[in-house]
């Protein structure tokens, strides 16, 4: 998370300056740009990967948490067959 934090404020402060200097050159011009444009990029993969590996994290938990309610509804039954 720590890194996604970065990235967003590398992006931020990088299009901030882009925005900030008087650029003539326009190969200067397409050189921030540019380097705006891949900090956006690559902070927008990272949050993609993000959720993608909390969703996939949340889903474990929910096969987990149906599996031991499974477990347990079978031992319940099995109690009470015996009994």
């Amino acid at each position: 998370m720590d890194s996604l934090i970065q990235q967003s404020l590398t992006w931020l402060q990088l299009k901030d300056l882009t925005n900030k200097i008087k650029l003539t050159d326009q190969e200067d011009k397409d050189l921030a740009n540019a380097a705006v444009s891949m900090a956006r990029k690559q902070y927008k993969d990272s949050l993609s990967k993000h959720w993608e590996a909390e969703i996939e994290h949340r889903m474990k938990e929910e096969r987990m948490l149906k599996e031991i309610s499974e477990m347990l509804d079978e031992v319940n039954n099995e109690k009470r067959t015996l009994d």
